[in-house]
């Protein structure tokens, strides 16, 4: 994760089930056609939503990912999956110290250490300052997507043919000598024949192969 954005973040808000949210969000004659919409991508994906789990401040869970990232490599990318899996489709309450521990602890983190750390303030500065940053990009929903430093709007749950069409657009606006850059990622892996060779397919239905950086989920 290169960032955080916290879901309601106000720590005495009630929480409420995703339901409730929904209709508070969106009314109550949207909910079906949400629902369904989202029940429908869920399926397409192998995902089963529970509309039951109870959404609330997310800084707890951003500190324990912060932690979880302290740990090694790949440790909190294992911990995000199963709070996503526990929270979106086992009906978990975000909030919960108890339940963030058990999902920690089936992943392999110590037990001690994540309940210290959620009964603490350990890590809270750190997460705090990235979600500053994000709400000082503009960055107010999950996931922001950025193509070669430009926003795209395209839902997370959007198709597969939206997220190519914002390639290909992205990559047209593109000013060639910023494209020069990015195509240099990797000093002296292109000399200048294969650099103009490149530059020259710009008109090209296929996109070029991304640098590292150069697609951002925020």
């Amino acid at each position: 994760m290169g960032g955080a954005r916290y879901v309601s973040p106000g720590g005495d808000r009630p929480h409420l089930t995703q339901l409730l949210a929904v209709i508070q969000k969106n009314g109550v004659n949207m909910l079906n056609a949400i629902r369904t919409r989202l029940e429908r991508v869920g399926r397409e994906n192998g995902i089963q939503f529970n509309f039951e789990s109870k959404i609330g401040s997310t800084r707890d869970s951003h500190r324990l990912l912060n932690y979880a990232r302290q740990h090694g490599p790949g440790w909190d990318k294992s911990l995000l999956e199963a709070i996503f899996r526990w929270h979106f489709e086992e009906g978990g309450d975000i909030t919960s110290h108890e339940g963030l521990t058990k999902v920690a602890t089936s992943v392999g983190l110590p037990e001690d250490e994540v309940s210290k750390l959620l009964a603490s303030d350990e890590n809270a500065a750190a997460v705090d300052t990235l979600a500053s940053l994000a709400r000082q990009k503009g960055i107010y929903s999950v996931p922001t997507i950025e193509i070669n430093r430009k926003r795209i709007n395209v839902e997370g749950a959007g198709d597969v043919s939206e997220f190519f069409e914002a390639i290909i657009n992205a990559r047209k606006l593109m000013p060639e000598e910023e494209l020069r850059v990015e195509l240099r990622w990797e000093k002296n892996k292109m000399d200048d024949a294969q650099l103009e060779h490149v530059l020259g397919l710009q008109d090209s239905s296929l996109p070029p192969l991304a640098p590292p950086g150069a697609i951002r989920t925020c």
